[in-house]
């Protein structure tokens, strides 16, 4: 009794140090991966100090139920696969300890983690991922006079277009924008201005204040009769369009609480639902598979075990993804999907149960 407690507590160690581990370099993979993707996405757009941090790290937190996952999976794979290295199987085998006794020592972490990611998957994710839509919707929507970067062309609905070098901000009252161009492709009209100002902005307009410019009319093909007019101040006004597009209807899927896909059976909502649910489902398939991938012969096979749980972490996440794309697609029933592949898999841990302890 007291060598089995020993041996489950050395079991349970190697499996939380090696998780950390493993864990922590996943970690900075995603984390990479999201800041370039976060920057890439909303390069054209103005940010303020802080956002880039909480837009990455409510991407990142959006998947952790997968970076989890993986990460205990490979923990997992490479604890067995160490015994089986060392040759302690073969020693523990001979004193009547066999495979599958081994392995339910650690039976308390695996439902632990079986447990949180079906919490993370269920609950906690969609409402990240609505935190992020939320910020990152902001941003996109923010007031143009907000937007503005010197030295970038900006369009508004997409007939005017501004351009200035150089922002000079040091007037409390009111920020300038140096060597000011504005264009009016509708009218034909070019104005430039050493220095301009935002005058007023309202929800549905924006006045710019000129200083020190010129004008140029008629810049339309075949640029006949062209204008040029000199001015001290002129006020220019812009309207912008009001555009709430963050209804109930463009919320993605993944922001939705379960319980209202649940409320709401159709196509996508199923398929979401089936998303959600594999990704428990997944670990316990996972961990069944490193059963027999740490049951090779490390002597006599030419293939690290490790290069399979990699090759089986990536075919399962991709048939779970083709699947959630065939529930889109075709009316159907993603438990039921789940219920049918849980089932044999049930199976065949009872069978290895019945076999290696029974006999």
């Amino acid at each position: 009794m007291r060598g089995s407690l020993l041996l489950q507590r050395y079991l349970n160690f190697a499996l939380i140090k090696n998780f950390i581990l493993i864990f922590v370099f996943v970690c900075a993979i995603v984390l990479s991966n999201n800041f370039f993707f976060v920057l890439n996405d909303l390069s054209n757009e103005f940010i303020y100090d802080g956002e880039i941090a909480s837009l990455i790290f409510l991407r990142f937190f959006s998947d952790i139920s997968l970076v989890l996952t993986l990460s205990f999976f490979i923990s997992f794979l490479s604890v067995l696969y160490d015994f089986n290295r060392n040759s302690e199987f073969i020693a523990l085998s001979f004193a009547g300890v066999v495979f599958f006794k081994i392995t339910f020592f650690l039976r308390l972490l695996i439902v632990a983690f079986i447990f949180l990611i079906s919490y993370l998957a269920l609950f906690i994710e969609p409402e990240l991922n609505k935190n992020y839509f939320n910020l990152k919707y902001d941003i996109q929507e923010r007031p143009i006079h907000l937007k503005l970067k010197e030295r970038k062309f900006y369009e508004l609905e997409d007939v005017t277009s501004i351009y200035f070098s150089s922002i000079d901000d040091t007037n409390s009252a009111r920020t300038l924008y140096e060597d000011f161009m504005l264009y009016s492709s509708i009218e034909g009209k070019l104005v430039i201005s050493k220095k301009a100002f935002i005058h007023n902005v309202s929800s549905k307009e924006i006045v710019f204040t000129l200083i020190d410019g010129q004008i140029f009319e008629n810049l339309i093909r075949p640029y006949q009769n062209v204008k040029v007019s000199n001015f001290k101040n002129y006020q220019a006004k812009i309207d912008i369009k009001v555009n709430d597009s963050r209804g109930e209807k463009s919320l993605k899927l993944n922001t939705k609480k379960t319980l209202e896909l649940v409320n709401s059976p159709s196509n996508i909502n199923k398929a979401e639902l089936f998303w959600r649910f594999s990704k428990p489902i997944s670990l316990i398939l996972l961990i069944y598979l490193t059963f027999l991938a740490t049951k090779i012969n490390v002597r006599t096979s030419k293939t690290h075990p490790m290069i399979y749980g990699i090759v089986a972490f990536i075919l399962v996440y991709y048939l779970n993804t083709s699947l959630k794309s065939l529930i889109e697609i075709h009316d159907l029933n993603g438990i039921l999907i789940l219920i049918l592949l849980s089932f044999p898999l049930t199976i065949l841990w009872a069978f290895i149960y019945f076999i290696e302890v029974k006999y």
